[in-house]
C-alpha cells in the first residue's frame, strides 16, 4: 500500500509538471512581475541589506520575506530568463499535487481506523482502494484545474505556493504529533514535542511566504475534531493549550498583513463599501468559487467588484440560502447520521476562504482564481468522496464499472488539462493577459492602462494611447494613466501637453514617485534645470531605489556639463539596477567626455552585452576607437551600428 500510494502521488505530480510546461514559454507580465523581479533591484544581491529589506521592507503592500528571498535566489540562478522563474513555480505546485495525495490518504486511513473501531458508526470508504480514489480524484483534481493556473502561471503569485507548500507540510507533521500522542507504546516526550514544534516551525515559514495561512490554526482544530476525535477522548484542554502558539503568531502575521495593505493603499475602508455589502459579496463568491470549480469556464485574472449590491437580490438571495443549506445539511448529516466528514470538509473550504472574501477588503476585485488554492482542497475531496462511494454502491458490477471508471478518469484528465493548457495561454505575455480581462470586463480601468503598458513596449503608440484615453475615461481620478500618457506626449515632442498629465497625476497622488521622475524630465527639456532638479530630488525622497530618477537626472547633469555629479547618478543607478544598459552607456559617455576611454569602452561592451541591440553603444564606442587610433575596430563596430 505505502508503495502503491507513492506511485500514485509521484505519477500525478509528473503529469501535473507535464501539464503545466506550456508556463516556461510564458515571458513576465506587468502586472506585479516587475515589482517582484525584473525592475526589483534589491533581489538581485542575496545580503545582509536584502535580508533586512525582505523582513521590514513592505513593499507590494505585503509582508512575506520567504517569497522575497526564494525570487532573489531565482534571480541568482537565472537571471532575469522568465524560464527559470516558471519553471520554479512549475516545481512547487507539483511537489504540491504529490504532497496532497498522501495528506488525503493518511488522514483517511486515520478516519478510516478510528471509526472502524467504532461500534456505533462505520466510516463510508470499505477498502484501502477507495481511498486511493478519494485521493486520486482529489490530487488530479488540484494539480491540473484551470482555476489553479493564475497560481501557477503567474511568477508574483509564487507567494501561493510557498505557502501551500509549508501548509501541508505542517499539517504531515502535525499529524505525527497526533498520532503520538495516541500512541501510549512509544516515547512520550521526543518524537512527541520534534513533530509538535516542526509543524509550528513549518506554520511560520507558510506564514512568511503568504499571511492567508493564519487558517491553519482553525484548520488543525477541524481536524482534532474529525479525524482524530480527541474531543471525545477527553483532549479538550490539550487541544486548546498547544494550539496557543499558532494563533500568537496568526495573529501578528494578520497584524503585520494589515499594515503592509494599509501601507500600500490597498485597502478599502468601510466608507467605500459598507460591512453588509461585503458580506454579501462574500456569500456569494463561497458559492461562485463552487460554481467554477464544477464548471472552470469564463475564467478571468480580474473579477469586477459588482455596482449594485443588495440581499433582496436573487444573486445574493440565492447565495445565502446555498450556504445555509449546505451548512444544514452537512450539520444534519455529521448529528444525525455520524458523517462527520462532510461538515469538516465544508468547514474548511469555509474557513480557509475567509481571509479573502473581502470582509477586509484589498484592491478592487471582487474574487480571485489565485484565492482558491488552497480551500479548493475540500471541493475537490468532496469529489473524491462521491465518486469512491459510487464505485463502491455499483462494486458488485465491477467490470462495467472499472470500464466506466476508466472512462470518466480519462474524461476529467482530458478535460483538465485541456482548458488548463489553454488557459495557461492567456498568461503568455502582457497583451494576452490585459486583452482576455478587457474583453471579459470592458469597464475595468486598470486593464487598460496595464495593456497600454504593454503596447508602449512594443512600440505600438498609437495603441497605448488609445488605451490611455480609455483608462482615464473610465476612471478621470486614475493618475497612473496620466502619468502614462504623460510619457508617451514626451516622446512626440508634446512637452506642454505631457506636463498637464503630471501636473494632473501629482495633484491626484502626491505621493508617486514617476510622475515627479517624468516631470523632471519634461523641465529639462524645456530648459527648466532648476525646476527639472527640484522634481527629481522629491522622486529620490519619495524612492531611494528608483534607479531610473538617478539615470535621468544624471543626464540633466551631463547635459549641462556637471560631468561628476552626473556620473555619481550613473554610478547610483548601476548599484540599483546591475542590468541598466543605458545606465552603462549614459557612464560610458561621461567617461569619454572627462578623456577615460579604456573605462569608456568598457561601460560600452557591457551596454552591447546587456543589449545587442542598442545601435547607438555601437557608434559610441566607435567613435571612442577612433579617437584611439584603432581604426580596424571602429570599423567593426561601424559595420554593425549599420547592420542593426
Amino acid at each position: 500500500m505505502r508503495k502503491t500510494k507513492i506511485i500514485l502521488a509521484l505519477s500525478v505530480a509528473v503529469i501535473t509538471f507535464l501539464v503545466f510546461l506550456g508556463t516556461l514559454r510564458n515571458g513576465f507580465v506587468n502586472w506585479d512581475d516587475n515589482l517582484y523581479v525584473y525592475e526589483n533591484a534589491v533581489i538581485r544581491s542575496f545580503d545582509g541589506y536584502f535580508l533586512g529589506w525582505a523582513f521590514f521592507d513592505l513593499t507590494s503592500a505585503n509582508w512575506h520575506p520567504l517569497t522575497w528571498m526564494s525570487h532573489a535566489l531565482d534571480y541568482e540562478i537565472w537571471g532575469l530568463n522568465p524560464l527559470g522563474h516558471h519553471l520554479t513555480n512549475n516545481v512547487l505546485h507539483s511537489v504540491n499535487t504529490f504532497l496532497l495525495i498522501l495528506l488525503v490518504v493518511r488522514l483517511l486511513e486515520t478516519a478510516s481506523q478510528g471509526l472502524r473501531s467504532d461500534q456505533g458508526r462505520q466510516f463510508t470508504l470499505r477498502d484501502s482502494r477507495s481511498i486511493l480514489i478519494v485521493a486520486l480524484t482529489t490530487g488530479l483534481l488540484f494539480g491540473l484545474h484551470p482555476l489553479h493556473v493564475e497560481s501557477v502561471a503567474w511568477v508574483a503569485e509564487r507567494k501561493d505556493l510557498l505557502c501551500a507548500l509549508f501548509y501541508l507540510l505542517s499539517i504531515f507533521s502535525y499529524i505525527g504529533y497526533v498520532n503520538n500522542v495516541e500512541d501510549k507504546s512509544l516515547p512520550k516526550s521526543n518524537l512527541r514535542a520534534r513533530n509538535y514544534f516542526l509543524s509550528v516551525f513549518l506554520f511560520i515559514f507558510a506564514l512568511m511566504s503568504k499571511p492567508m495561512a493564519v487558517t491553519l490554526p482553525a484548520v488543525l482544530i477541524i481536524l482534532d475534531w474529525y479525524p482524530f476525535e480527541r474531543p471525545r477522548q477527553g483532549e479538550i484542554s490539550r487541544i486548546i493549550i498547544e494550539k496557543v502558539p499558532f494563533f500568537v503568531l496568526g495573529l501578528a502575521a494578520s497584524v503585520l498583513a494589515v499594515i503592509a495593505q494599509h501601507s500600500g493603499g490597498a485597502l478599502v475602508g468601510l466608507h467605500y463599501i459598507p460591512l453588509w455589502e461585503r458580506l454579501a459579496v462574500g456569500t456569494s463568491a463561497l458559492v461562485a468559487y463552487l460554481g467554477k470549480m464544477a464548471v472552470p469556464v469564463h475564467l478571468s485574472s480580474f473579477y469586477s467588484y459588482p455596482v449594485h449590491v443588495s440581499f433582496v437580490s436573487f444573486r445574493y438571495l440565492a447565495a445565502v440560502l446555498a450556504v445555509t443549506g449546505i451548512t444544514l445539511s452537512c450539520i444534519f448529516l455529521s448529528v444525525k447520521r455520524g458523517r462527520k466528514i462532510w461538515l469538516a470538509v465544508w468547514s474548511y473550504y469555509v474557513i480557509t476562504l475567509l481571509p479573502v472574501l473581502g470582509i477586509v477588503q484589498v484592491g478592487e476585485q471582487s474574487m480571485a482564481d489565485r484565492y482558491t488554492y488552497l480551500p479548493s482542497i475540500g471541493p475537490f475531496l468532496a469529489a473524491g468522496l462521491c465518486l469512491a462511494w459510487a464505485y463502491e454502491r455499483f462494486l458488485h458490477r465491477q467490470i462495467f464499472f472499472k470500464k466506466l471508471f476508466a472512462v470518466a478518469l480519462f474524461c476529467l484528465l482530458f478535460s483538465m488539462s485541456y482548458l488548463t493548457i489553454k488557459r495557461i495561454e492567456t498568461w503568455k505575455d502582457s497583451l494576452t493577459l490585459w486583452s482576455d480581462v478587457i474583453e471579459k470586463y470592458p469597464t475595468v480601468h486598470f486593464a487598460f492602462n496595464n495593456r497600454g503598458l504593454a503596447y508602449r513596449e512594443a512600440g505600438a503608440y498609437d495603441r497605448a494611447m488609445e488605451d490611455y484615453n480609455r483608462a482615464i475615461s473610465l476612471k478621470p481620478d486614475f493618475f497612473r494613466a496620466y502619468n502614462n500618457r504623460g510619457v508617451i506626449l514626451i516622446e512626440r515632442g508634446m512637452l506642454d501637453e505631457a506636463l498637464d498629465d503630471f501636473n494632473r497625476a501629482s495633484e491626484l497622488n502626491p505621493g508617486f514617485c514617476e510622475t515627479y521622475m517624468n516631470r523632471g524630465v519634461v523641465y529639462d527639456k524645456k530648459g527648466l534645470f532648476d525646476k527639472a532638479m527640484d522634481d527629481f530630488s522629491m522622486a529620490v525622497s519619495l524612492n531611494p531605489r528608483s534607479y531610473k530618477t538617478f539615470i535621468n537626472r544624471g543626464v540633466a547633469l551631463d547635459r549641462r556639463g556637471f560631468l561628476d555629479q552626473a556620473l555619481d547618478d550613473y554610478n547610483r543607478a548601476i548599484a540599483l539596477y546591475p542590468q541598466s544598459a543605458n545606465a552603462y552607456n549614459n557612464r560610458a559617455g561621461v567617461y569619454y567626455k572627462k578623456g577615460l576611454y579604456r573605462e569608456a569602452i568598457a561601460d560600452f561592451s557591457r551596454t552591447i552585452a546587456i543589449n545587442p541591440g542598442f545601435r547607438q553603444a555601437y557608434y559610441n564606442r566607435a567613435l571612442v576607437y577612433s579617437r584611439m587610433g584603432l581604426a580596424d575596430k571602429a570599423s567593426a563596430d561601424l559595420r554593425q551600428f549599420r547592420i542593426r
